[in-house]
């Protein structure tokens, strides 16, 4: 049994999974926004995550291999940091409200979660040594989400970094909307729905905004996802009707696809130089 990890700001309540580093919920007044798929106890309906990190890579990798000044390595969708089965995020720091935890990643191949025998994905993955900090705060109604990359290689790094957190639905799918911060409809849920499942992309791309609230017109809850230190867009994902969940997810560019070389000469991405660091936030606001 996983003995998960709660913080807590006077009626906003936050528990992590130690084992995977996810958080698994988000309650405010004790109602539940968040998707419990990263939970022990999650009962398979819906996506089998309640959030994970995207890095070094956002979305699919054409013929699962990228390369960086000349050397070749091969990564997965949304990257290697989700690997926490082999990369573990470790609890470092922990109070009342905070708690964060950091991912080591020293170069090597691990395994990869997202390989099945016969499923043609690769079954080890590797990248260039890095320094990973997952941070939850809770403050003034908000859960604040910091995540702080460090380059610990002797190259510089290109990176594409998205936090893909999973809410649920709170109410009748055919309820949900999301708006932007002006208050004007951006999509419907059941649009999403059948965007998340229309290749190539597989969700819906939202662009010009950085700030997404997704509210269920019938009971009047949702939830503000918001970030200035992404890029201006989001996407919008759900997988069916009957998975109860959907993510409003921030990342540093949308998905490359169908490219020979993610990070070749002239393609947009973040670059750390060997021991520098960046940290990136988004702030998670329950609605009732």
């Amino acid at each position: 049994m996983t003995d998960f990890i709660s913080i807590e700001n006077n009626n906003l309540r936050a528990r992590i999974n130690p084992r995977n580093g996810q958080l698994v919920s988000l309650s405010l007044d004790e109602l539940e926004f968040f998707h419990n798929g990263g939970s022990p106890t999650w009962d398979g309906q819906g996506w089998g995550n309640s959030e994970i990190v995207a890095y070094p890579v956002f979305g699919p990798v054409n013929n699962y291999s990228v390369r960086v000044q000349g050397q070749r390595f091969i990564l997965d969708q949304h990257g290697i940091s989700r690997n926490t089965a082999a990369i573990p995020f470790i609890p470092q720091e922990r109070s009342e409200s905070v708690f964060s935890l950091v991912q080591t990643y020293h170069g090597k191949m691990v395994p990869n979660c997202k390989f099945k025998p016969g499923n043609n994905h690769p079954e080890q993955l590797n990248w260039l040594p890095y320094e990973f900090q997952k941070k939850f705060r809770l403050e003034n109604g908000l859960l604040v989400c910091e995540l702080t990359v460090k380059n610990t290689s002797e190259i510089e790094m290109p990176y594409i970094l998205g936090w893909h957190p999973a809410f649920r639905v709170l109410g009748d799918v055919s309820d949900g909307v999301f708006l932007d911060d002006n208050g004007n409809r951006l999509a419907t849920l059941d649009q999403v729905i059948i965007a998340s499942n229309s290749p190539p992309q597989d969700a819906l791309s939202i662009t010009g905004t950085s700030i997404v609230t997704y509210k269920n017109l019938g009971t009047g809850l949702g939830v503000r996802v918001s970030s200035a230190d992404y890029d201006n867009s989001v996407m919008l994902w759900s997988p069916s009707i009957t998975a109860g969940m959907f993510c409003i997810e921030h990342s540093t560019q949308f998905p490359i696809f169908k490219r020979q070389d993610y990070f070749a000469d002239g393609v947009k991405c973040e670059k750390l130089y060997p021991g520098d660091k960046k940290t990136y936030v988004i702030t998670v606001q329950p609605l009732k």
